[in-house]
């Protein structure tokens, strides 16, 4: 586990055992309609006024294309652009970069329409609709995508109980070749958002169903190596792990595409240094993934830009609340205060992060420091040793557990190490081999463990649910309130926004007050590219769609 390292997504985590580093996928609306939320503005990217030239990108190594499948950063960069989805989401600029803004507008679809009761959402499909093959995208085509992202056989299966759907085989239904219908138990405020990520993007029903087998009943074999398109681009070449080349899918009509790269050729370039060298040679025009200590020495490099944002990527330390030596929150209180939090911000990861003051940190809504300035147990030595005092621990000893494989979490460990003696704290670093790592963090077998979380969407209450709820299977640190199980159970299907807010601030001030973990800092988006390129879009899931880039 490097800085390149995949990511896995937090919503998706169900069912997969346990990586520390889970990229989620979900989160709330801001404008979750009640009633007809049928759209007509546009993305809010901004197009360049003339036709881009075509575009180059390094990443990682490209192997799966099936969209309920775990993938590599570049397989989900892919599917992003290559499935179409009902809606997609609208962005604002902010530091030279388009990020998304929690509204959604319908792509596919033409109109999204809840009944008045909310348990019932109405999706029209706009007209003449088609595949890359030529095949016409009906109704069938959603009901079979969707059924088949919600099923046992997807990650995206924990995604029901935050959209209300109990069973999708009769929850969603075609009533007719342009109608959808998804019967829900409650108004999701989640909804628009869930549509708009790519696990929802439409894939063939007629193709998935010719390839199924009794043991493969929902032809994942076939969609991870065979792609008709449904998006703006559509496989040219995929010769090799190594390479992609993507041209515009002549027959996306859902956006307008003329301005778009004529072609996006994805270049696997395993040493980040080398992907750098190239992007300065002008070999490629994006660089994706790159070390945080070479975006910052990009930085200074006049031949490149680097674009970044503030993003809700969680970096926290685990403590196994289970361990008899970390049972007490008053000693996990005293183990945040020694934290040295600037220097982990500054120095491990470059500049490229912001405070993280809880479990929703900024820029999330509802996060209880709006700015991202604040730590919820800033560095006092002083005030660690008191605590640690008043809970009758001396001479602690502590184990904490590192994946070997990554180099910034063996760096932020030791510099954890060396802040803890400043309270006669010994904390031992456990580098171990990824396998090992995985597998003990998922028996709960780690007393402390570094742990990454970015939650697509950014939506707290979905996060808090994966983070800390006593039932979630990614809940490493063995949390376990009941009221504050209670208080995210009723936020899942609260849809008043205030409500929901109050719910969400409570929780937060919960788990900052347990301490289950300690919240280190988020990281930003980064992307270091060309200066000539524009158009770069940090989207729900932080993979940028190419439609918007423009190389002059």
């Amino acid at each position: 586990m490097n800085a390149r390292r995949t990511r896995l997504l937090a919503v998706c985590v169900a069912g997969v055992a346990a990586s520390a580093l889970v990229l989620s996928a979900c989160t709330s609306a801001k404008n979750s309609s009640s009633g007809d939320s049928s759209g007509g503005a546009s993305s809010g990217a901004a197009a360049s006024t003339t036709a881009s030239k075509d575009v180059v990108i390094g990443y990682d190594a490209i192997d799966n294309m099936d969209t309920i499948e775990f993938k590599t950063n570049a397989d989900y960069m892919i599917t992003n652009n290559v499935f179409g989805t009902l809606v997609k989401e609208n962005y604002k600029s902010s530091n030279g970069v388009m990020v998304g803004d929690n509204t959604y507008d319908p792509e596919l679809a033409d109109s999204l329409t809840w009944n008045a009761a909310g348990t019932l959402l109405t999706i029209k499909m706009k007209s003449g609709l088609k595949f890359s093959d030529g095949t016409p995208l009906t109704s069938a085509d959603v009901v079979y995508t969707l059924q088949r992202a919600l099923s046992d056989a997807s990650y995206g299966s924990a995604f029901k109980q935050y959209m209300g759907v109990a069973d999708p085989t009769t929850a969603i239904t075609a009533p007719d070749p342009s109608t959808v219908t998804i019967a829900t138990s409650f108004k999701s405020t989640l909804m628009e958002k869930f549509l708009s990520f790519p696990i929802y993007g439409i894939v063939e029903k007629a193709a998935g169903e010719a390839h199924k087998t009794a043991a493969d009943p929902w032809s994942k074999a076939y969609f991870a190596k065979t792609v008709i398109s449904s998006g703006p681009y559509e496989v040219s070449s995929w010769p090799d792990q190594g390479s992609m080349i993507l041209k515009t899918n002549p027959n996306y009509t859902a956006s307008d595409m003329s301005k778009a790269p004529p072609t996006v050729t994805i270049k696997n370039i395993a040493d980040p240094n080398q992907e750098y060298l190239a992007l300065q040679q002008g070999q490629i025009d994006l660089a994706m993934g790159l070390a945080p200590k070479l975006a910052k020495q990009a930085q200074s490099d006049s031949s490149v830009t680097v674009s970044t944002s503030p993003a809700a990527d969680l970096v926290y330390l685990g403590w196994n609340n289970s361990d008899p030596a970390l049972k007490s929150a008053t000693v996990r209180q005293a183990l945040s205060y020694l934290i040295p939090y600037d220097s982990l911000r500054n120095d491990v990861y470059a500049g490229f992060a912001n405070a993280a003051y809880g479990p929703a940190p900024y820029p999330m809504d509802t996060a209880l420091d709006p700015a991202g300035t604040k730590d919820a147990y800033p560095t006092n030595v002083a005030k660690a040793k008191q605590l640690l005092s008043q809970a009758g621990v001396s001479n602690l000893t502590l184990t904490l557990s590192v994946d070997a494989g990554d180099s910034t979490a063996i760096q932020t460990a030791t510099f954890i190490q060396s802040a803890f003696k400043q309270a006669g704290v010994t904390l031992k670093v456990n580098q171990l081999q990824s396998a090992d790592y995985n597998d003990k963090l998922g028996k709960h077998q780690l007393q402390a463990f570094l742990g990454e979380w970015y939650s697509w969407g950014e939506d707290p209450i979905y996060q808090m649910f994966f983070l800390l709820t006593s039932k979630s299977f990614v809940n490493y640190t063995q949390y376990d309130n009941p009221a504050f199980d209670a208080l995210i159970t009723k936020g899942i299907s609260e849809s008043d926004p205030t409500t929901r807010s109050q719910i969400s601030q409570q929780a937060q001030q919960i788990a900052i007050n347990d301490v289950p973990m300690t919240y280190l800092y988020t990281r930003n988006y980064i992307v270091v590219s060309n200066k000539n390129v524009s158009g770069i879009t940090q989207p729900d899931d932080e993979f940028p769609y190419f439609q918007y880039l423009s190389v002059q």
